[in-house]
Protein backbone atom coordinates (compact mmCIF):
# COMPACT_ATOMS: atom_id res chain seq x y z
CA UNK A 1 0.00 0.00 0.00
CA UNK A 2 1.40 3.88 -0.78
CA UNK A 3 0.71 6.01 1.47
CA UNK A 4 -1.02 9.10 0.36
CA UNK A 5 0.96 12.33 -0.85
CA UNK A 6 -0.19 14.60 1.93
CA UNK A 7 0.67 12.92 4.70
CA UNK A 8 4.08 11.56 2.72
CA UNK A 9 4.92 15.31 2.94
CA UNK A 10 4.46 14.98 6.50
CA UNK A 11 6.47 12.16 7.50
CA UNK A 12 9.07 13.15 4.87
CA UNK A 13 9.41 16.23 7.50
CA UNK A 14 9.91 13.84 10.04
CA UNK A 15 13.00 12.76 9.50
CA UNK A 16 15.56 14.32 12.29
CA UNK A 17 18.01 11.40 13.05
CA UNK A 18 18.72 9.43 16.28
CA UNK A 19 16.29 12.69 17.92
CA UNK A 20 15.18 10.04 20.26
CA UNK A 21 16.95 8.72 23.08
CA UNK A 22 16.03 5.03 24.07
CA UNK A 23 16.03 5.15 27.95
CA UNK A 24 14.94 1.05 28.37
CA UNK A 25 11.64 -0.87 27.14
CA UNK A 26 8.66 -0.77 29.98
CA UNK A 27 6.34 -3.89 29.33
CA UNK A 28 2.92 -4.01 31.47
CA UNK A 29 1.58 -7.55 32.06
CA UNK A 30 -0.69 -9.49 33.96
CA UNK A 31 -0.20 -12.69 36.18
CA UNK A 32 -2.44 -16.11 34.69
CA UNK A 33 -4.73 -17.06 37.62
CA UNK A 34 -4.02 -20.55 36.35
CA UNK A 35 -0.20 -20.51 36.54
CA UNK A 36 1.09 -17.51 39.28
CA UNK A 37 4.19 -18.58 40.21
CA UNK A 38 5.33 -18.60 36.26
CA UNK A 39 4.33 -14.76 35.53
CA UNK A 40 4.96 -11.79 36.40
CA UNK A 41 2.56 -8.68 37.18
CA UNK A 42 2.89 -5.11 36.83
CA UNK A 43 5.42 -2.91 35.17
CA UNK A 44 8.50 -4.77 33.76
CA UNK A 45 12.24 -3.63 32.18
CA UNK A 46 12.36 -5.81 29.87
CA UNK A 47 16.14 -6.04 28.18
CA UNK A 48 16.92 -6.88 24.49
CA UNK A 49 18.23 -10.25 25.69
CA UNK A 50 15.14 -11.14 27.64
CA UNK A 51 16.36 -10.48 31.12
CA UNK A 52 12.89 -9.28 33.06
CA UNK A 53 12.92 -6.76 35.98
CA UNK A 54 9.79 -6.37 38.18
CA UNK A 55 9.39 -1.98 38.86
CA UNK A 56 6.33 -2.35 40.57
CA UNK A 57 4.20 -5.79 40.99
CA UNK A 58 1.12 -2.35 39.74
CA UNK A 59 0.66 -1.90 36.32
CA UNK A 60 -1.95 -0.60 34.22
CA UNK A 61 -3.46 -0.78 30.76
CA UNK A 62 -1.92 1.61 28.49
CA UNK A 63 1.63 3.04 28.85
CA UNK A 64 3.38 6.36 27.37
CA UNK A 65 6.91 7.39 27.20
CA UNK A 66 8.81 10.40 28.32
CA UNK A 67 12.40 9.79 28.46
CA UNK A 68 12.31 10.87 32.33
CA UNK A 69 9.92 7.98 32.93
CA UNK A 70 7.13 6.39 31.81
CA UNK A 71 3.02 7.27 32.04
CA UNK A 72 0.82 4.51 33.32
CA UNK A 73 -2.80 4.57 33.13
CA UNK A 74 -4.51 2.09 35.37
CA UNK A 75 -8.50 1.56 34.57
CA UNK A 76 -8.80 0.49 38.07
CA UNK A 77 -11.09 2.28 40.68
CA UNK A 78 -12.23 5.59 38.87
CA UNK A 79 -8.99 5.30 36.84
CA UNK A 80 -6.11 7.39 36.96
CA UNK A 81 -2.49 8.23 35.32
CA UNK A 82 0.38 8.08 37.38
CA UNK A 83 4.21 8.46 36.42
CA UNK A 84 6.82 5.78 37.51
CA UNK A 85 9.96 7.70 38.27
CA UNK A 86 12.86 7.39 40.44
CA UNK A 87 11.52 3.46 41.40
CA UNK A 88 8.17 5.06 42.55
CA UNK A 89 4.90 6.00 40.93
CA UNK A 90 3.67 9.70 41.38
CA UNK A 91 -0.13 10.11 40.59
CA UNK A 92 -0.90 13.05 37.64
CA UNK A 93 -4.83 12.43 37.82
CA UNK A 94 -7.73 10.55 38.95
CA UNK A 95 -11.60 9.91 38.44
CA UNK A 96 -10.43 9.40 34.20
CA UNK A 97 -12.44 7.70 32.01
CA UNK A 98 -10.78 4.58 29.85
CA UNK A 99 -7.97 5.54 27.87
CA UNK A 100 -7.12 3.87 24.26
CA UNK A 101 -4.07 5.57 24.47
CA UNK A 102 -1.56 8.52 25.28
CA UNK A 103 1.31 10.20 24.18
CA UNK A 104 3.28 12.66 25.62
CA UNK A 105 4.48 15.78 23.23
CA UNK A 106 6.10 18.80 23.27
CA UNK A 107 3.01 20.63 24.39
CA UNK A 108 2.30 18.18 27.26
CA UNK A 109 0.09 14.81 27.69
CA UNK A 110 -2.55 13.77 25.40
CA UNK A 111 -4.63 11.34 25.93
CA UNK A 112 -7.20 9.47 23.79
CA UNK A 113 -10.55 9.08 25.43
CA UNK A 114 -13.39 7.44 23.09
CA UNK A 115 -13.59 9.72 19.95
CA UNK A 116 -11.71 12.84 21.64
CA UNK A 117 -7.86 13.67 21.89
CA UNK A 118 -7.49 15.41 25.48
CA UNK A 119 -4.66 17.05 26.98
CA UNK A 120 -4.31 16.26 30.80
CA UNK A 121 -3.24 19.24 32.71
CA UNK A 122 -1.30 19.89 35.79
CA UNK A 123 -4.25 20.26 38.03
CA UNK A 124 -5.66 16.74 36.53
CA UNK A 125 -8.40 18.52 34.29
CA UNK A 126 -8.40 17.70 30.67
CA UNK A 127 -9.34 19.88 27.65
CA UNK A 128 -10.05 19.04 23.59
CA UNK A 129 -7.30 19.21 21.71
CA UNK A 130 -8.48 21.03 18.57
CA UNK A 131 -9.57 19.33 15.87
CA UNK A 132 -9.35 16.23 18.12
CA UNK A 133 -12.89 15.20 17.78
CA UNK A 134 -14.80 12.52 15.88
CA UNK A 135 -17.76 12.40 14.53
CA UNK A 136 -20.34 9.72 15.41
CA UNK A 137 -19.66 6.48 15.31
CA UNK A 138 -15.93 7.10 14.99
CA UNK A 139 -13.67 6.34 18.17
CA UNK A 140 -9.77 6.35 18.25
CA UNK A 141 -8.00 3.53 18.92
CA UNK A 142 -3.98 4.65 19.03
CA UNK A 143 -1.60 7.74 18.73
CA UNK A 144 1.36 8.71 18.39
CA UNK A 145 4.01 11.51 18.37
CA UNK A 146 6.42 12.33 15.67
CA UNK A 147 9.39 13.74 15.71
CA UNK A 148 8.37 17.40 14.59
CA UNK A 149 6.06 17.30 18.09
CA UNK A 150 2.73 16.31 15.46
CA UNK A 151 0.22 13.95 16.80
CA UNK A 152 -0.07 10.93 14.24
CA UNK A 153 -3.69 9.39 15.25
CA UNK A 154 -5.67 6.18 14.29
CA UNK A 155 -9.28 6.30 14.30
CA UNK A 156 -12.02 3.33 13.65
CA UNK A 157 -15.10 3.31 11.73
CA UNK A 158 -16.72 -0.03 11.26
CA UNK A 159 -13.83 -1.74 11.28
CA UNK A 160 -12.29 0.52 8.92
CA UNK A 161 -9.16 2.74 9.96
CA UNK A 162 -8.38 6.31 9.07
CA UNK A 163 -4.76 7.91 9.54
CA UNK A 164 -4.57 11.92 10.95
CA UNK A 165 -1.66 14.23 11.70
CA UNK A 166 -2.40 17.03 13.82
CA UNK A 167 -0.07 20.10 14.22
CA UNK A 168 -0.53 21.07 18.01
CA UNK A 169 0.24 24.52 16.98
CA UNK A 170 -2.98 24.71 15.56
CA UNK A 171 -4.98 24.41 12.05
CA UNK A 172 -6.80 21.22 10.46
CA UNK A 173 -5.21 18.02 10.75
CA UNK A 174 -4.98 16.21 7.51
CA UNK A 175 -6.22 12.69 7.02
CA UNK A 176 -6.25 9.75 4.93
CA UNK A 177 -9.25 7.20 4.48
CA UNK A 178 -8.39 3.75 4.22
CA UNK A 179 -11.39 2.02 3.65
CA UNK A 180 -11.95 -0.68 0.87
CA UNK A 181 -8.78 -2.16 0.77
CA UNK A 182 -7.76 -6.04 1.33
CA UNK A 183 -5.21 -6.79 4.21
CA UNK A 184 -5.66 -2.95 5.34
CA UNK A 185 -3.07 -2.45 7.73
CA UNK A 186 -5.41 -0.13 9.40
CA UNK A 187 -7.94 -2.87 9.85
CA UNK A 188 -9.42 -3.71 13.50
CA UNK A 189 -11.87 -6.04 14.15
CA UNK A 190 -12.59 -6.74 10.87
CA UNK A 191 -11.70 -9.38 8.78
CA UNK A 192 -11.45 -9.20 5.00
CA UNK A 193 -14.78 -10.20 4.58
CA UNK A 194 -16.00 -7.30 5.61
CA UNK A 195 -17.16 -8.24 9.06
CA UNK A 196 -16.99 -6.43 12.00
CA UNK A 197 -17.45 -5.97 15.67
CA UNK A 198 -19.24 -3.05 17.73
CA UNK A 199 -16.06 -1.38 18.55
CA UNK A 200 -11.96 -1.65 18.52
CA UNK A 201 -10.63 -4.50 20.25
CA UNK A 202 -9.58 -3.87 23.62
CA UNK A 203 -6.13 -3.51 24.40
CA UNK A 204 -5.05 -4.77 20.87
CA UNK A 205 -3.90 -2.26 17.89
CA UNK A 206 -1.26 0.47 18.06
CA UNK A 207 0.95 2.97 15.88
CA UNK A 208 4.41 4.33 16.38
CA UNK A 209 6.71 6.98 14.89
CA UNK A 210 10.60 5.79 15.54
CA UNK A 211 12.84 8.81 15.35
CA UNK A 212 13.89 8.75 11.96
CA UNK A 213 9.90 9.41 10.56
CA UNK A 214 9.19 6.08 10.07
CA UNK A 215 5.56 4.44 10.84
CA UNK A 216 4.65 1.27 12.40
CA UNK A 217 1.21 -0.17 12.63
CA UNK A 218 -0.10 -3.06 14.81
CA UNK A 219 -3.24 -3.98 13.52
CA UNK A 220 -5.76 -6.44 14.85
CA UNK A 221 -7.83 -8.46 12.71
CA UNK A 222 -11.53 -9.69 14.14
CA UNK A 223 -11.81 -10.36 17.80
CA UNK A 224 -7.79 -9.19 18.15
CA UNK A 225 -6.52 -12.84 16.31
CA UNK A 226 -4.29 -12.98 13.38
CA UNK A 227 -3.13 -9.30 13.82
CA UNK A 228 -0.18 -8.12 11.46
CA UNK A 229 3.12 -5.93 11.86
CA UNK A 230 3.11 -3.29 9.29
CA UNK A 231 6.31 -0.46 8.44
CA UNK A 232 6.59 2.67 6.22
CA UNK A 233 9.97 4.38 5.99
CA UNK A 234 8.96 8.21 5.52
CA UNK A 235 8.44 8.65 2.28
CA UNK A 236 7.85 5.19 1.56
CA UNK A 237 4.91 2.53 1.70
CA UNK A 238 3.36 0.49 4.04
CA UNK A 239 5.05 -3.07 3.93
CA UNK A 240 3.36 -6.26 5.83
CA UNK A 241 6.50 -7.59 7.96
CA UNK A 242 4.61 -9.98 9.82
CA UNK A 243 1.68 -11.99 10.57
CA UNK A 244 -0.16 -13.93 13.27
CA UNK A 245 0.01 -11.86 16.32
CA UNK A 246 -2.51 -11.74 18.69
CA UNK A 247 -3.73 -8.72 20.43
CA UNK A 248 -0.37 -6.79 19.23
CA UNK A 249 1.15 -3.89 20.38
CA UNK A 250 4.10 -1.26 19.05
CA UNK A 251 6.65 1.03 20.08
CA UNK A 252 9.34 2.40 18.37
CA UNK A 253 13.11 3.47 19.45
CA UNK A 254 14.59 6.60 17.91
CA UNK A 255 17.07 4.74 15.46
CA UNK A 256 14.72 3.46 13.74
CA UNK A 257 13.80 0.29 15.31
CA UNK A 258 10.48 -1.10 17.09
CA UNK A 259 9.38 -3.41 19.61
CA UNK A 260 6.00 -5.46 18.92
CA UNK A 261 3.77 -7.56 21.67
CA UNK A 262 1.63 -10.64 20.85
CA UNK A 263 -0.39 -11.91 23.75
CA UNK A 264 -2.95 -14.96 23.97
CA UNK A 265 -4.27 -14.26 27.25
CA UNK A 266 -8.03 -15.21 26.42
CA UNK A 267 -7.67 -18.69 28.49
CA UNK A 268 -4.95 -19.94 31.37
CA UNK A 269 -1.87 -20.81 29.90
CA UNK A 270 -1.60 -17.67 28.70
CA UNK A 271 1.32 -17.26 25.47
CA UNK A 272 3.44 -14.01 24.63
CA UNK A 273 6.56 -12.95 23.39
CA UNK A 274 7.72 -9.15 22.62
CA UNK A 275 10.04 -8.92 19.24
CA UNK A 276 12.70 -6.53 17.64
CA UNK A 277 12.23 -5.08 14.20
CA UNK A 278 13.57 -4.92 11.57
CA UNK A 279 13.78 -8.58 11.47
CA UNK A 280 11.77 -10.10 13.87
CA UNK A 281 13.96 -10.82 16.83
CA UNK A 282 12.63 -12.36 19.70
CA UNK A 283 13.05 -10.42 22.77
CA UNK A 284 11.66 -12.47 25.26
CA UNK A 285 13.67 -15.72 26.83
CA UNK A 286 11.53 -19.04 27.86
CA UNK A 287 13.27 -18.41 30.85
CA UNK A 288 11.69 -15.74 31.66
CA UNK A 289 8.40 -15.00 33.36
CA UNK A 290 6.81 -12.92 30.56
CA UNK A 291 6.01 -15.59 28.16
CA UNK A 292 3.66 -17.01 30.29
CA UNK A 293 1.99 -13.49 31.33
CA UNK A 294 -0.54 -11.06 29.43
CA UNK A 295 1.12 -8.08 28.08
CA UNK A 296 -1.56 -5.08 27.60
CA UNK A 297 1.04 -2.63 26.37
CA UNK A 298 4.65 -1.67 25.82
CA UNK A 299 6.54 1.56 25.48
CA UNK A 300 9.94 2.64 25.04
CA UNK A 301 10.76 5.16 27.55
CA UNK A 302 12.71 7.71 25.10
CA UNK A 303 12.88 11.56 24.64
CA UNK A 304 10.43 13.08 21.98
CA UNK A 305 10.98 16.03 20.24
CA UNK A 306 11.77 18.63 22.84
CA UNK A 307 11.78 16.52 25.89
CA UNK A 308 8.92 17.81 27.34
CA UNK A 309 7.32 15.95 30.06
CA UNK A 310 5.70 19.15 31.73
CA UNK A 311 1.42 19.35 31.57
CA UNK A 312 0.08 22.20 30.14
CA UNK A 313 -0.94 24.64 32.84
CA UNK A 314 -4.69 24.22 33.80
CA UNK A 315 -6.44 22.35 31.57
CA UNK A 316 -4.18 21.87 28.75
CA UNK A 317 -3.44 23.41 25.46
CA UNK A 318 -6.47 24.84 24.11
CA UNK A 319 -7.09 27.21 21.50
CA UNK A 320 -3.72 26.96 19.74
CA UNK A 321 -2.60 24.11 21.79
CA UNK A 322 0.15 26.14 24.59
CA UNK A 323 1.13 24.98 27.39
CA UNK A 324 1.90 26.89 30.22
CA UNK A 325 4.12 24.64 31.88
CA UNK A 326 7.64 24.12 32.29
CA UNK A 327 9.55 22.20 29.43
CA UNK A 328 11.46 19.92 30.85
CA UNK A 329 15.06 20.15 29.62
CA UNK A 330 16.97 17.81 27.13
CA UNK A 331 19.95 17.30 28.67
CA UNK A 332 20.58 13.63 28.74
CA UNK A 333 23.34 13.43 31.83
CA UNK A 334 25.28 16.66 34.25
CA UNK A 335 28.48 16.93 35.40
CA UNK A 336 29.29 17.34 39.26
CA UNK A 337 32.36 18.95 38.66
CA UNK A 338 34.71 21.05 36.27
CA UNK A 339 38.50 21.00 35.02
CA UNK A 340 40.97 24.33 34.64
CA UNK A 341 43.07 23.27 31.99
CA UNK A 342 45.01 25.46 29.53
CA UNK A 343 42.35 25.60 27.23
CA UNK A 344 39.84 26.84 29.55
CA UNK A 345 37.00 25.66 32.30
CA UNK A 346 36.38 22.44 30.70
CA UNK A 347 33.49 19.48 31.59
CA UNK A 348 31.33 17.37 29.21
CA UNK A 349 27.36 17.90 28.39
CA UNK A 350 25.14 15.13 26.40
CA UNK A 351 21.83 15.54 25.12
CA UNK A 352 19.02 13.22 24.42
CA UNK A 353 18.59 14.85 21.08
CA UNK A 354 20.14 17.12 18.36
CA UNK A 355 20.55 20.12 20.37
CA UNK A 356 22.22 23.70 20.38
CA UNK A 357 23.43 24.90 24.01
CA UNK A 358 24.90 27.95 25.78
CA UNK A 359 26.28 28.50 28.47
CA UNK A 360 26.50 31.47 30.72
CA UNK A 361 27.54 32.07 34.65
CA UNK A 362 29.95 32.81 37.11
CA UNK A 363 32.47 31.85 39.30
CA UNK A 364 31.83 31.84 43.16
CA UNK A 365 34.30 31.82 46.21
CA UNK A 366 33.85 30.55 48.94
CA UNK A 367 34.52 32.65 52.07
CA UNK A 368 35.63 35.33 49.81
CA UNK A 369 36.40 38.74 51.60
CA UNK A 370 33.93 41.61 50.25
CA UNK A 371 35.80 44.88 49.28
CA UNK A 372 33.78 47.65 47.52
CA UNK A 373 34.84 48.65 44.37
CA UNK A 374 33.73 51.17 42.08
CA UNK A 375 33.76 48.78 39.25
CA UNK A 376 34.94 45.28 38.72
CA UNK A 377 37.68 45.19 36.14
CA UNK A 378 37.51 42.61 33.22
CA UNK A 379 40.39 40.08 34.57
CA UNK A 380 39.16 40.50 38.08
CA UNK A 381 35.18 39.22 36.70
CA UNK A 382 33.44 36.60 37.93
CA UNK A 383 31.41 36.51 34.76
CA UNK A 384 32.17 33.76 32.38
CA UNK A 385 32.03 34.27 28.78
CA UNK A 386 29.11 32.78 27.31
CA UNK A 387 29.78 29.47 24.91
CA UNK A 388 27.43 27.91 22.58
CA UNK A 389 28.29 24.28 21.19
CA UNK A 390 26.17 21.61 19.08
CA UNK A 391 25.14 18.22 20.42
CA UNK A 392 24.66 15.13 18.57
CA UNK A 393 21.80 13.14 20.20
CA UNK A 394 23.29 10.84 22.97
CA UNK A 395 26.92 12.05 22.46
CA UNK A 396 28.71 14.07 25.09
CA UNK A 397 30.58 16.67 23.80
CA UNK A 398 32.91 18.69 25.80
CA UNK A 399 32.18 22.37 26.73
CA UNK A 400 35.04 24.97 27.01
CA UNK A 401 35.09 28.45 28.41
CA UNK A 402 37.96 30.39 28.30
CA UNK A 403 39.00 31.88 31.19
CA UNK A 404 40.81 35.45 31.78
CA UNK A 405 44.02 35.67 33.13
CA UNK A 406 42.21 37.58 36.52
CA UNK A 407 40.31 34.44 36.54
CA UNK A 408 42.98 31.77 36.14
CA UNK A 409 45.06 34.05 38.45
CA UNK A 410 42.34 34.43 41.25
CA UNK A 411 41.12 30.43 40.91
CA UNK A 412 44.71 29.59 41.72
CA UNK A 413 44.69 31.91 44.92
CA UNK A 414 41.80 30.54 45.93
CA UNK A 415 43.00 26.79 46.03
CA UNK A 416 45.91 27.65 47.51
CA UNK A 417 44.19 29.28 50.37
CA UNK A 418 41.98 25.96 50.32
CA UNK A 419 38.67 27.68 49.32
CA UNK A 420 36.29 26.09 47.56
CA UNK A 421 35.65 27.55 44.11
CA UNK A 422 32.36 26.65 42.31
CA UNK A 423 31.25 27.54 38.78
CA UNK A 424 27.50 28.55 38.98
CA UNK A 425 26.04 28.27 35.22
CA UNK A 426 22.91 28.10 33.15
CA UNK A 427 22.50 25.78 30.10
CA UNK A 428 20.21 26.56 27.80
CA UNK A 429 19.34 24.00 25.33
CA UNK A 430 17.54 24.14 22.21
CA UNK A 431 16.62 20.89 20.60
CA UNK A 432 16.17 20.52 16.87
CA UNK A 433 13.03 22.06 16.02
CA UNK A 434 11.98 22.26 19.40
CA UNK A 435 11.34 25.15 22.15
CA UNK A 436 14.28 26.53 24.46
CA UNK A 437 14.64 25.05 27.91
CA UNK A 438 17.13 26.48 31.10
CA UNK A 439 19.03 24.30 33.13
CA UNK A 440 21.11 25.67 36.68
CA UNK A 441 24.28 23.81 37.18
CA UNK A 442 26.56 24.12 40.22
CA UNK A 443 30.17 22.74 39.18
CA UNK A 444 33.09 22.19 41.52
CA UNK A 445 36.08 23.58 39.89
CA UNK A 446 38.77 21.30 40.45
Amino acid sequence: MRLPSALLGVLLALVIPASAHAAGLFVLSGSDAGDPTHSIPGLISLADGGGEFQNSASGGAVIAGSGVGPYVYNSGGTGSIRQFSGGTYRTITSNIPAVKSMTVTGRGLVVAIGNKLQYVGATGARSDVPYGTLGGGDSWVAIATAPNGHVIGWSWKNGWGQLWDFNLAGGAPSSQDYTGTINDPFFNNRDNGGTYGAGPVGNAGDIAVDGTGGLWVANALKDGTIGQIWHSPAGGSLNLLASNYYKPHITATGDGKAYASTSDYSAPGFITDVYRFPGETKVTSVAGKLTKSAVFDLAVDRCYTTCSVSLPGGGGGGGGGGSTGKTASPLKSTPKTAKVTKAGLIFKLACRTDCTVSVSGKLAYAKAKKKKRKKASAAASTKLKTTKIKLKAGKAKTVVIKLSKGQRKAIKKAKRKKRKVTAKLKVKVTPKGGRTSTRSLKLKVR
